[in-house]
C-alpha cells in the first residue's frame, strides 16, 4: 500500500511546471556524417567516434556492433550530488542489453551506468559510499525488479518495442528514478547525502568499456537521439513537458513489426576489424576457387549405415564400414529468413570437411515444420540437406533437430508448459516457460512421434543415404534442462509437472502412510502432494548438505526429475533409432556433472544434472557432447570440455565430443575468452583440436555464429585439421594414463544450496581444471563404473567427491583400488554421509584414516607442516581461504600430518600393506597436483604447467607462458612436430622445444625409433 501511495503521489507531480533548467549538453542528429566527431548545440561539447562514422537512420544516431561513441573526460563537469541523463532511445530488437550511458571502465565499477535490458530500464550509480542501484535480473524476455525496495510502476516501467521512447535517468535529493516517456516508472531511495566518486573516464553512449581492448564489452543496438546531461534533478513535471513538446516529432515513424527489428547494421564493425563480413558478401578465395571445380558425388547406392567403433584406442564412426576420424563442423541457419544460408556451409566445404551438420532454426523455421499433432512438413530440412550436399558432394551429413512448442502447442495445451519463478521466490508471479517441458507426458509423446516421423521422412528421400547421425537439441537450452532454470529460475509448478510428480510419487510409495512417514507429516496425501517451494529446494540444513530426513520432499522432486529427463532422453532419441531404423547414429548434448558441483548454482538444485550415469547405459544413444566451458577460454587457458568422462563413455560404447562455439575474433563482443586476432583464433582453434584428439575426443566446431570462422587464415588452419584428423586414423589413439578422476553423482543429490561459492567447486571443477596443467594425462570415469571388470587399473586415483557411502559401494571402491601399490586420494568428507546419517565411521572404513567432525563451517586454509614431503614440494606457501562446512579434519596419530587448517589437520598420508591413502579437507590446485602425481609414481610427461594432454602417439601442449618446454617421455622416440614438420629427436627419452610463444600449441607425433 506504502508503494501504490508513492506511485499515485509521483504521477501527481508530472502536472508541475518547467522551471527553466536547461542542459550542459544536448547532442542532437539528422544526417549520416562521417567525421571523427560532432559538436553538441553549445558547441562547446564533443561527441568523439574513432571510427570516423555516425549513421542516422529512422530519426537518430544508429548504434550498433562495433560503435564506438564517447564525451571525452577533459569535456565533462564533475557530478557530484545530483544529475539527470535522458535521450529518446529506439529498441533494434527486443531480448537485448542495451547501455545508454556508461562511464568509467571494466574491471572498475562504473561511476554512471544507464542500461536497458529486454525492454526494463536499469539504473547503477556509484557513490562514495557504495552502489546505488535499480537492477534486473532475468534472461531473455523474463526481466524483473528482484529488489523489493524499488517502488516500480509496472504500466510504466517497460520501453515500448519497435518504436521511440523518452528513458530519463535522475540521482539526487534522496533518490533514484527512472522515467519512460514521461511517466514515473522506478525509484529507489538512497542517502541524502549520496555523492557521486570521482570519475577520470569518458562518458560512453551504446557501451560498455574495458581496459586494453579495441572493442566494446557490450554492443548495444539501438537509435538514439536528444541526447542530454543535467547537473541538477530534474522534477516529474520538467520531464513530462520535454516529453510533451518533442513526442509528435518522434511518433511520425511508424512501429516496426512485433519483434521491433532494425535493419542489421555492419558499417561500424567492418570499420573496426578487416575482413568482418557476417552476411558472406565476399567469398574466401580457396572457397571461390573451390565452388569453379566442385567434386563429383561418388556413387551411393543402397542405404547408409552408421555406428561408432572401438579402433586404435579410440572410438571412430563407422559409415558403411568406411572409417571417419570424429571431426565435424555443424551450423544452425534459418532458412525461412535467410536466403543466403548456402554460404554458412561453403567454407567448410572447401577446407575438405567430410562430415558437417546442418540445423534448421528452432523457433523460425519449426513451426513450418510442425504445425500440429501430426501435421508436419519436412520441405525445409528436404532444402537444407540438398543445399548441403549440392555443395559437399562426398560429405555424409548430420542433422540437427531442437523441436520446440510452437504456437498450436502453446494454444492446445498451455498446461503443458512449465511454469517458474524467476527470482527464485514462491511470493512473486508464477511465468510461464516456452520450451520442452520433461515432466509432461503430452509434450514427450508429440516430439517423439514427430521424430520419429522426420526420422522416416529422411531415410525415404533420395539423400537419405548422405545423412549419417540425427543430433537432438531438447528442452533449456537444447541441452535438457528441467525449463527455467537455464535462465536461473526455479521452475516445476505448472499443472503437468504437479500431476507427473504425483503419479511418480504413488509409483514410489504406494500408500499415504508410506509417504508420510517419508516426509514425516500427516497431512500430505499422494493425491494432493505438492511440488516443494523454491525457498525449501534452495536450502540446506547442513551448509554444504541437506538433511535426509528433514529434506525428504526435496531429494524425492530431484529424483522425480532425474527420471523424467532420463525418460525424455530414451522416448525421444528412441523415436529417432526407430525412425531410421536403427541404422544410424544418434547424437544428443549431455553430459554436466562436473561443472554443476558448486553449491551456489541453482541449476544443481532445480534440473536433473546427475543422470549421465544412466544416459550412458541408453542403448538409443550414440554421441554426448558438451562445450568447452565458458570462462576458461581464454588463450592460454585449458578451455576445457564440460564432459569429460571418456573413461566412463568408453566402457559404455559411447563417444564423447568437446564442442568448439567458438567466438573468435570476428565476433562483435569479447565475450568467453575472446581473441584479440586471427592468429589468437587459430591458436584457440588448434587447441581444441590437438586436446580433443591426445583425450581421444570427437571435436566439432559450431558456427554460433557461422561468420566466426570466415575468415582465411582460419579457414586455413581448419583445412589442415581435416588432413591431420583423417591422418591420424593409423595412428594408435589409446589411453596411457595413470590417473582416474573419479566422480559420484548419486552423492551429489545430498548437497545443498549454500552461498560458499567455491568449495565444493574447487574441489571438483577446479582441481579437474587444474589436472590439465599438471604435466600427466587422466582418464575420467563415475563411480557407478568402479566395478566394470573392463576399467583399466590406475596409481593413482582420485575421489573427488564421495560424500554419500552404503556398504555396497564402500566394498566395490575397496574391491578395486586398495591393491596394486596404488595410491588413493580423498578429497572433503568421502563417506561422511551413511545408512546412519552423518558420521565418521564410515569415512575410516573407507580411507583407513580416522577422523574429526565439527558439525559448523569454518574459515579455512592449507598451511603446510615445516617436514619437506613430495606431495607438498611444488605448492605455494599461502593458499586460498575457503568456509568450509561441516569440518571434516584428521585425528589419526597414525597419519602423517602434511597440514592443517583452521587449526585441525587437514592434509594426511597413511600407508597401508599394498596402498597408500591420502586425504585432504581443502581443494588441490595445479603444484599440489604435481606433487602428488610424483608422489604416487606417476609419469609426467611436461614440468612447466602448461596445458597438456597426450595418448600413445600424440603429445599436446598448450603454453600458458613462454620459453623453452622441455618433455620427459616414458620410452625412447622419434618425435615430429606435427604442424611444422620440425624433428624435434630421434630416439629421445628427453626433448625441449625452446622459445615457444605464450598461447601456441604444439602438437608431437611420436613414433617408434627407426632400427
Amino acid at each position: 500500500m506504502k508503494h501504490l501511495y508513492s506511485m499515485l503521489l509521483l504521477t501527481l507531480l508530472t502536472v508541475m511546471p518547467i522551471c527553466g533548467t536547461e542542459p550542459i549538453f544536448h547532442f542532437r542528429f539528422d544526417r549520416t556524417l562521417e567525421a571523427g566527431s560532432v559538436k553538441d548545440k553549445s558547441s562547446r561539447f564533443t561527441l568523439v567516434s574513432p571510427q570516423k562514422l555516425f549513421l542516422f537512420e529512422r530519426g537518430g544516431l544508429r548504434i550498433a556492433e562495433g560503435a564506438q561513441f564517447y564525451i571525452p573526460a577533459s569535456e565533462l563537469p564533475e557530478l557530484k550530488e545530483e544529475f539527470t541523463l535522458c535521450c529518446w532511445y529506439h529498441a533494434g530488437a527486443r531480448a537485448m542489453d542495451n547501455s545508454l550511458f556508461f562511464r568509467g571502465m571494466r574491471p572498475e565499477k562504473p561511476q554512471i551506468h544507464c542500461k536497458i535490458l529486454n525492454l526494463s530500464p536499469a539504473f547503477f550509480c556509484e557513490s562514495v559510499n557504495g552502489t546505488c542501484a535499480i537492477h534486473t535480473s532475468g534472461y531473455g524476455h523474463m526481466i524483473l525488479y528482484p529488489d523489493k525496495s524499488v517502488i516500480v510502476n509496472t504500466k510504466a516501467a517497460e520501453v515500448q518495442n519497435g518504436t521511440w521512447n523518452l528513458v530519463t535517468y535522475v540521482f539526487g535529493q534522496g533518490s533514484m528514478d527512472v522515467y519512460v516517456n514521461g511517466v514515473h516508472a522506478l525509484r529507489r531511495e538512497i542517502s541524502k547525502t549520496s555523492t557521486l566518486k570521482k570519475c577520470r573516464y569518458p562518458l560512453y553512449i551504446g557501451a560498455d568499456r574495458k581496459k586494453d581492448l579495441n572493442i566494446n564489452v557490450v554492443n548495444s543496438n539501438m537509435l538514439v537521439n536528444d541526447i542530454r546531461l543535467y547537473e541538477t534533478a530534474l522534477s516529474a513535471g520538467e520531464i513530462r513537458a520535454i516529453f510533451d513538446r518533442e513526442k509528435a516529432e518522434y511518433s511520425r515513424f511508424a512501429p516496426l513489426d512485433p519483434w521491433g527489428k532494425l535493419p542489421p547494421c555492419n558499417s561500424y564493425m567492418e570499420k573496426l576489424i578487416p575482413g568482418y563480413d557476417p552476411d558472406y558478401k565476399k567469398r574466401l578465395p580457396k572457397t571461390e576457387a573451390y565452388l569453379r571445380n566442385l567434386p563429383k558425388a561418388e556413387k551411393r547406392s543402397g542405404k547408409t549405415f552408421s555406428t561408432i567403433k572401438w579402433d586404435k584406442g579410440m572410438w571412430r564412426l563407422d559409415i558403411n564400414h568406411k572409417l571417419f576420424a570424429p571431426l565435424l563442423y555443424q551450423n544452425q541457419v534459418n532458412l525461412t529468413i535467410d536466403p543466403e544460408y548456402g554460404r554458412k556451409f561453403e567454407d567448410f566445404a572447401a577446407a575438405g570437411f567430410a562430415l558437417y551438420g546442418g540445423q534448421p532454426g528452432s523457433w523460425h523455421d519449426f513451426p513450418n515444420i510442425w504445425s500440429g499433432d501430426g501435421k508436419y512438413d519436412f520441405t525445409l530440412i528436404d532444402k537444407l540437406i540438398r543445399k548441403m550436399i549440392e555443395l559437399n558432394p562426398d560429405a555424409y551429413i548430420q542433422i540437427a533437430l531442437h523441436p520446440e512448442p510452437n504456437h498450436w502447442f502453446q494454444q492446445a495445451h498451455k498446461r503443458e508448459l512449465e511454469l517458474y519463478y524467476a527470482a527464485g521466490r514462491s511470493t512473486d508471479e508464477l511465468k510461464i516457460y516456452y520450451t520442452g517441458h520433461p515432466g509432461s507426458d503430452v509434450w514427450r509423446k508429440f516430439a517423439s512421434n514427430m521424430l520419429e516421423a522426420l526420422a522416416r521422412h529422411v531415410e525415404a528421400q533420395d539423400y537419405g543415404n548422405r545423412v549419417y547421425d540425427y543430433k537432438l537439441f531438447m528442452a533449456g537450452g537444447g541441452e535438457w534442462y528441467w525449463p527455467g532454470c537455464f535462465t536461473g529460475g526455479v521452475g516445476g509448478y505448472s499443472k503437468s509437472t504437479r500431476e507427473t510428480f504425483r503419479k511418480w510419487l504413488k509409483e514410489h510409495y504406494r500408500t499415504n502412510a508410506a509417504l508420510q512417514k517419508a516426509w514425516n507429516d500427516p497431512q500430505v496425501t499422494l493425491a494432493a502432494a505438492e511440488v516443494p517451494a523454491p525457498e525449501f529446494r534452495l536450502s540446506s540444513e547442513h551448509f554444504n548438505f541437506r538433511d535426509p530426513v528433514k529434506a525428504r520432499p526435496c531429494y524425492d522432486f530431484r529424483k522425480y526429475m532425474d527420471d523424467y529427463t532420463v525418460k525424455s532422453v530414451s522416448d525421444m532419441t528412441s523415436a529417432l533409432k526407430r525412425g531410421c531404423g536403427g541404422k544410424k547414429t544418434v547424437t544428443i548434448y549431455y553430459g554436466y556433472p562436473l561443472h554443476y558441483s558448486a553449491s551456489h548454482s541453482p541449476t544443481q538444485f532445480t534440473s536433473a544434472v546427475f543422470t549421465l550415469g544412466r544416459v550412458l547405459r541408453l542403448d538409443s544413444v550414440d554421441n554426448i557432447a558438451t562445450p568447452i566451458t565458458y570462462n576458461r577460454r581464454a588463450v592460454g587457458l585449458p578451455g576445457v570440455t564440460l564432459n569429460p568422462f571418456t573413461g566412463s563413455g568408453n566402457l559404455h560404447r559411447k563417444l564423447i565430443w568437446q564442442e568448439h562455439d567458438l567466438r573468435t575474433h570476428l565476433f562483435p563482443s569479447p565475450i568467453f575468452g575472446a581473441p584479440r586476432n586471427w592468429q589468437e583464433s587459430c591458436m584457440q582453434i588448434r587447441r581444441g583440436f590437438a586436446l580433443a584428439s591426445a583425450m581421444q575426443m570427437g571435436c566439432w566446431f559450431l558456427g554460433l555464429p557461422a561468420y566466426c570462422y570466415h575468415e582465411e587464415h582460419i579457414m586455413d588452419e581448419m583445412a589442415r585439421l581435416q588432413k591431420q584428423a583423417a591422418n591420424q586414423l593409423k595412428d594408435d589413439m589409446s589411453s596411457v594414463a595413470e590417473v582416474a578422476l573419479v566422480y559420484d553423482e548419486e552423492s551429489m543429490r545430498h548437497s545443498g544450496f549454500n552461498r560458499n561459492r567455491n568449495f565444493l567447486q574447487d574441489h571438483v571443477l577446479s582441481l579437474y581444471d587444474a589436472m590439465h596443467n599438471a604435466g600427466a594425462p587422466f582418464d575420467s570415469y563415475l563411480l557407478s563404473d568402479i566395478d566394470n571388470p573392463k576399467m583399466p587399473d590406475y596409481k593413482l586415483y582420485l575421489f573427488v567427491n564421495t560424500f554419500e557411502l552404503m556398504p555396497e559401494k564402500l566394498a566395490k571402491i575397496k574391491a578395486k583400488v586398495c591393491r596394486n601399490n596404488s595410491t588413493v586420494c580423498w578429497s572433503y568428507a568421502p563417506g561422511l554421509i551413511s545408512s546412519k546419517g552423518f558420521g565418521t565411521d564410515t569415512m575410516r572404513d573407507l580411507t583407513g584414516i580416522s577422523f574429526g567432525l565439527e558439525m559448523k563451517q569454518l574459515p579455512a586454509s592449507l598451511s603446510f607442516s615445516g617436514k619437506a614431503h613430495l606431495i607438498t614440494k611444488y605448492a605455494d606457501r599461502k593458499q586460498k581461504e575457503y568456509l568450509a562446512g561441516p569440518f571434516v579434519y584428521v585425528n589419526d596419530s597414525a597419519a602423517e600430518i602434511l597440514g592443517t587448517a583452521a587449526g585441525r589437520p587437514a592434509l594426511a598420508v597413511r600407508k597401508f600393506s599394498g596402498w597408500t591413502s591420502v586425504y585432504t579437507l581443502m581443494p588441490f590446485d595445479m603444484k599440489l597436483l604435481a606433487g602428488l602425481y610424483e608422489f604416487a609414481g606417476v609419469h609426467r610427461y611436461s614440468k612447466s604447467f602448461d596445458v597438456f594432454a597426450c595418448n600413445k602417439s600424440y603429445l599436446a601442449l598448450h603454453a600458458a607462458s613462454a620459453g623453452d618446454k622441455t618433455f620427459f617421455l616414458k620410452a625412447p622416440a622419434d618425435v615430429v612436430e606435427v604442424f611444422s614438420g620440425k624433428v624435434m629427436g630421434k630416439n629421445v627419452k628427453k626433448f625441449t622445444d625452446e622459445q615457444v610463444p605464450f598461447g601456441a600449441t604444439r602438437y608431437y607425433k611420436l613414433t617408434a625409433p627407426e632400427k
